[in-house]
Order: C-alpha cells, then structure tokens, then sequence
C-alpha cells in the first residue's frame, strides 16, 4: 500500500470513533486523565472546528490528525499512524492536510510538541518543514473540566478533607471491550502504583501501555466483560475473562477515595457471578507481588 491508497477524510462521530480510541491506544498509550482519547474527542467535537481528519484504507482508520486555531498560531495534535501503515507517505498527507486546513483559516505560524521518549519523530517533523525553536513548553491543566479528576489544590486549601461518599449514588456499568476506552486512565493510575510499590515485574511494567494490555485481553478469543463504578466520573473498574473453561479476574482497581466501602468485593463478586453463567471449571486472580493489600 501506498500513501494514495488512504483515504483522508473528515472525522465521523458515527463511523470512526471506536477505531480512533483504539489507534490512539495502541500509538499513544495514555499517563493522564486530560488524554484520554474519549474526552480528547468528546472536546474537539465540542468545539466544532472541523479540523479533525482520520486517513483510512478500505474504510479502516490507519492514521489520524488534528489541528487547532487560535485566531493567529496553530497547532498540530494527534497526528498517529498505524505501525504496519508507517513509512508510506501516509503521516507526511496527513500532516500536509491539516496544514492547509490552517492555512486557510488565516494562519500564519504553526507550532507542534514532540513527547519526551519520544524523540524518534523529530526527523520526520524536521523533513516536513519544521524546526525545534528555543522555546520552554510549560502547562497547567483544569481539573474541574476534566471529568472524575478531584483538583488536589482546591483539597488542599480545604484542609485536605474530602466529603464522604453515599453509596447510594455510586453506579456500576456493565459491558465488554466497548468499555475499554474509559478503563486506561484508571488503568494507568493502577500502574503506576503497581511501578511505585516495586517489587520483581516493576521494570517490565513501567515500560507497558494501555493499548498493550489491551491487545492481550482481547487475544486468543476470550469472552470480556468490564464493569466501570461510576461517581460523578470513572473512579474504578474491574476487568474479567473467560477462556477455555478458566475465569479471571485480569485487573481492579478503584481510587484510593472509594476503597474500604464494599466496592471492591461487589466488583469481585459481579465478576465471580459472570464466570459462573460460563461455566468455568477454575476462577483465577493474581496479585503482584508486593501488593499485599490487594491479597
């Protein structure tokens, strides 16, 4: 395939959203709540720019681009090609696309930022036309837009008390893999933690992304169900398979705020219930080891 055979068409609500999350996944994996693809997406739609195109093959998303527009510089986000699709041509279209959507918009500078460890896609930039500039990138995010996130600031000005937590508003979602996407910045929460509490896999772990971890869930034809506690945002989950008769809990994890009220044990249980309706002949949990609390 070469890079006339994508397609670079408008993003489609409708039509492309599961295969974006998932590409962001597998090509970005994601530390942080304000990056999760979900709401990156929810919040471009939002603004309603139309600079937002996805490249596709025979209707497939292998690539992606977004671009915005302050009314003098713009910028490049998200620009993402599937890595079986790479070294076509297919990033260098893309990127042009949205640069010509700047332009013309009026644009007359457009700026982009490259991830530390990720320094590998500077000469692919600087082959497009762009130059690293002395310039220190600084950031702040808004925490009260970001659903789910508590502004630990705000907290601790209050004296660090959090109101308590009425079970009765706390909601459980249940489903399968459409309900990944909302799993990987609690995901990533848990990891972290797992990186924190060290111990023989830490060095392996630190190193794993989301659309990693989820590859392995769904590989070999398991059947997944995902449960989300839901609480004025996703503030935990719980992720199980069945497969040739064995049923596992693969991964669960609630915010710190919302442990030692039941929900673990309820997650457990609902998880437990589901592997029974398939009949499995072994249940199956891990813990790593130095996570004590979770044994």
């Amino acid at each position: 395939m070469n890079a006339m055979a994508a397609e670079i068409v408008a993003f489609d609500e409708r039509v492309h959203r599961g295969q974006v999350v998932r590409l962001w996944e597998l090509v970005f994996g994601y530390e942080a709540a304000h990056n999760a693809p979900g709401l990156v997406i929810d919040k471009k739609l939002a603004v309603g720019d139309g600079l937002f195109w996805v490249a596709t093959v025979d209707g497939a998303v292998v690539g992606t681009v977004m671009a915005g527009y302050d009314g003098h510089r713009g910028w490049i986000y998200s620009l993402a090609v599937h890595p079986d699709c790479r070294g076509r041509g297919i990033g260098s279209r893309l990127l042009s696309w949205a640069e010509r959507g700047l332009a013309s918009r009026g644009c007359v500078k457009i700026n982009l930022q490259i991830m530390e460890g990720n320094e590998g896609v500077r000469g692919f930039y600087e082959a497009n036309g762009y130059a690293v500039e002395k310039r220190v990138s600084m950031g702040t995010r808004v925490l009260a837009n970001i659903e789910g996130v508590q502004d630990r600031r705000s907290s601790a000005a209050e004296g660090s008390v959090l109101p308590g937590v009425r079970m009765d508003e706390v909601e459980i979602v249940s489903g399968g893999v459409e309900l990944l996407g909302r799993v990987a910045p609690l995901w990533h929460e848990l990891n972290q933690f797992h990186v924190g509490v060290g111990g023989p896999f830490s060095d392996e772990i630190s190193g794993r992304t989301f659309g990693q971890r989820r590859e392995g869930l769904l590989a070999g034809g398991k059947a997944l169900r995902v449960e989300i506690v839901y609480h004025g945002g996703d503030v935990g989950y719980c992720i199980s398979s069945v497969c040739g008769g064995v049923g596992e809990i693969d991964s669960l994890y609630l915010k710190p705020r919302y442990r030692g009220r039941g929900l673990g044990r309820r997650l457990t249980e609902s998880a437990l219930r589901w592997m029974d309706e398939h009949g499995v002949s072994k249940k199956v949990v891990v813990a790593l080891a130095g996570n004590e609390s979770a044994v």
